[in-house]
């Protein structure tokens, strides 16, 4: 009767293309996945979504330069016989003694993979067999290309459904286990080798193992032969912390969130940023204004206090657009006076930005500082500009002043505003001038506590003995809202949330009979 070990290899030289030469790795866990040591280490830290995440490439290289290369060569390790080491020779190297890589074992030799596919006795285990002399989908590493750094390894091996295979040099620390193991390297996408067409595989059930383990002890293959060194190190890495995710990695994330409108999903990570790296002035300027753009404006306010702390550290922000946006946010909060103060430190800083006048305009406008609201208004030009000579007809018709706030709906009509808005105002603003005609009259600008009315009161001879008061009101649309928020030059989730228009504004008048 054949030995257990003769009926595999059998199976196993069924299974292959006569003309195929096959490389094997033996798993000792049947429902594990062909994944590297780094994937399966960096889905144990950050559970299975991890790898659908779009950054988890990134985070799959930088565990192999921080938590590998940058360590194992910070202590010396990447020297064997006098001899700096490659990055694709330091890995193999780590790997060999033990640490989690990008690198998957494999051998020319099936005992071996048979072998490494038995060592867990309570569980079945799995051969795998690649064809190298695939050509449409294996390619051998060169030197030129294995020479080269990390990075450009896995960005080359990265396309589906290419991958690599590479020998490592028999050399320094880790050749005994080179030649014992007969060693080829598999090296492909992060995620494993997961196309059927590109492996075959062998079941190694449970109860077969005991047996197998023990015909390969007699050829030689055992535990003492196949680790017949420790290296402190190796060993010690599959414990060491891997990177988090990083600060900028979370910006970017909230910055895709941000432009999907989800804010609060933007906010959690902007906080999680923040935490990473808390000098920041960038991250808090993007989360006031994800903060802002869900009402939250209070919070908003604190993040752009924070940021005017730091942000002479820092080139991405211009310091006006921070004031801007903090003015809006104070405006929301019906805070106008700070409103103006910080309108007025980013015209300070940039006298040329027309929004930053617009703004102000409509801050002084709610202060019932109308004079200062048309300056502000007349300095505006571009896309607001009709905007703002229509805002200017409404300080106007506040202070009393018809004739000029027709002229001004009518440069707001001319300069591409709602037409309707415009001829509602025109409306009005004609049947009050008929009531009032020859009339003495003065405006009492609304208060800022009831800043949705204006008062007219007029002073009308009458021929009646007795004296009459006639109230009456006419509606007219009130002005429009703030520019929204900037971002800072280049940078997402910059998009502002836009100004909202006050509600309607009522005219209350009135006429006296003389005394």
């Amino acid at each position: 009767m054949p030995s257990t070990i003769d009926s595999y290899l059998v199976r196993i030289q069924e299974m292959a293309d006569p003309s195929g030469i096959y490389s094997y790795r033996g798993q000792r866990n049947a429902d594990w996945l062909l994944q590297s040591g780094a994937t399966r280490r960096l889905v144990q830290e950050y559970g299975d979504s991890i790898s659908t995440d779009p950054e988890f490439p990134e985070l799959y290289i930088s565990y192999h330069r921080e938590t590998l290369l940058e360590t194992a060569r910070a202590r010396g390790y990447d020297v064997d016989s006098g001899r700096k080491l490659s990055d694709l020779e330091l890995l193999a190297k780590l790997q060999h003694l033990g640490a989690p890589t990008g690198l998957l074992d494999f051998s020319w030799s099936p005992l071996v993979a048979l072998w490494f596919a038995c060592i867990d006795p309570n569980n079945d285990g799995k051969l795998f067999m690649v064809n190298t002399n695939d050509a449409v989908s294996v390619i051998r590493l060169d030197n030129d290309l294995a020479a080269e750094g990390l990075t450009t390894v896995l960005t080359e091996v990265a396309t589906p459904p290419r991958i690599f295979y590479w020998e490592p040099a028999v050399a320094g620390e880790a050749a005994h286990r080179i030649v014992r193991q007969r060693s080829v390297f598999i090296i492909g996408p992060p995620l494993g080798l997961v196309d059927d067409h590109m492996t075959s595989h062998l079941l190694i059930p449970q109860s077969d193992k005991e047996q197998l383990l023990a015909e390969l002890a007699v050829l030689d293959y055992d535990h003492e032969s196949m680790f017949f060194d420790v290296h402190g190190f190796a060993q010690a890495s599959q414990w060491r912390r891997v990177p988090g995710l990083t600060s900028n990695t979370h910006i970017r994330r909230a910055n895709r969130f941000y432009q999907q409108e989800d804010f609060e999903q933007a906010i959690g990570h902007y906080d999680r940023a923040i935490d990473l790296a808390p000098a920041n002035a960038l991250t808090y300027f993007l989360r006031g204004n994800a903060l802002a753009s869900c009402g939250r404006h209070r919070e908003a306010v604190v993040d752009y206090d924070e940021v005017l702390k730091r942000v002479s550290s820092s080139d991405l922000i211009e310091q006006s657009v921070v004031y801007f946006n903090r003015g809006n946010s104070k405006a929301e909060l019906a805070d106008y006076d700070g409103a103006v103060a910080d309108y007025t430190q980013a015209i300070d800083i940039r006298p040329d930005r027309s929004e930053y006048y617009y703004n102000r305009g409509n801050a002084q406008s709610d202060l019932a500082a109308f004079i200062d609201a048309i300056d502000d208004y007349d300095r505006v030009v571009g896309r607001s500009a009709g905007h703002a000579a229509f805002n200017k007809g409404n300080a106007l018709l506040s202070m009393g002043l018809l004739q000029a706030a027709t002229t001004s709906y009518l440069l707001a009509d001319e300069r591409g505003f709602d037409h309707d808005a415009v001829n509602q105002n025109l409306s009005t603003l004609s049947q009050v001038a008929l009531l009032i005609d020859a009339a003495k009259y003065e405006a009492q600008p609304s208060s800022r506590r009831d800043k949705n009315r204006i008062t007219l009161q007029f002073s009308v001879p009458n021929q009646e003995e007795e004296r009459n008061l006639v109230t009456r009101h006419f509606l007219i649309y009130g002005r429009a809202g703030n520019n929204g928020n900037t971002g800072g030059p280049g940078l997402e989730g910059g998009i502002g949330t836009l100004g909202k228009p006050l509600t309607v504004v009522e005219i209350h008048y009135q006429t006296l009979s003389p005394p």
